[in-house]
């Protein structure tokens, strides 16, 4: 056993070796999630199968947004092989602000379509009457203030 000084330099991190830039050793990528993925979706191992040959445990995160935008997680890949990855979530945002949903009386609905993002559309005619929302909540306020404006 040596003494105090030699113990720290033994945990001294050796820069040449073990410090690197993170852009040339991390891979990270994208991942928009079509619309209807929940978060127990991209947890399952098969739901990799197409990429996983790009990964290497712990040398890969991913970012994980859902299409119509009511969350997003941060993964890091903890095992993966040809056609399955497991990946461990180090965040997750749920960025549905649950608006009022419109009253069951209500002519209109709410819903995502990829195409148009979230839109409005009347019950009757099926007719989009607003569409191109970023989010659920823009477009349940939006329609608040259409039916506030036909009612007069």
């Amino acid at each position: 056993m040596g003494t105090v000084s030699e113990l720290k330099k033994e945990k001294t991190i050796n820069p040449v070796n073990n410090v690197l830039l993170a852009e040339h050793e991390m891979r990270d990528f994208v991942v928009y999630a079509l619309h209807g993925t929940s978060v127990e979706d991209i947890l399952e191992t098969g739901y990799w199968a197409h990429v996983a040959e790009r990964f290497v445990p712990f040398k890969t995160q991913i970012k994980v947004i859902a299409e119509d935008g009511s969350w997003i997680a941060e993964l890091i890949v903890t095992a993966c092989d040809r056609n399955w990855a497991r990946v461990y979530m180090m965040h997750f945002h749920d960025l549905s602000e649950q608006e009022a949903a419109p009253s069951k009386d209500s002519n209109f609905t709410v819903n995502f379509a990829p195409a148009h993002g979230w839109r409005i559309i009347q019950k009757d005619t099926k007719e989009v009457i607003q569409k191109g929302f970023n989010t659920k909540d823009d477009a349940h306020k939006a329609l608040k203030d259409y039916e506030n404006t036909i009612k007069g």
